[in-house]
């Protein structure tokens, strides 16, 4: 007689990033802004994030942001210290 073979489960991959979870943002208007909210791009879906307001997005998207807002933080205090 034949055994039967097992069969495996096939495990699916890892989601991407952004689909992982959520997670609740705040973020404040920058002086000098004059846009009413923050727009992010993550796997071809944009994400429009109000100043001022408690929102959920994509672990990816809070991501792209905070880096966004330590790359500017960056260059300021590059600019700051490298005046002639």
């Amino acid at each position: 007689m034949a055994e039967k073979k097992e069969e495996k489960k096939v495990e699916k991959k890892s989601e991407p990033k952004a689909t992982k979870g959520m997670v609740k943002v705040n973020y404040m208007k920058p002086r000098g802004d004059k846009s009413k909210d923050i727009k992010v791009s993550l796997n071809g879906q944009i994400y429009h994030i109000p100043y001022g307001e408690d929102v959920e997005v994509p672990i990816g998207v809070k991501e792209i942001i905070d880096d966004s807002i330590k790359a500017m933080e960056n260059a300021e205090i590059y600019e700051e210290e490298h005046i002639i």
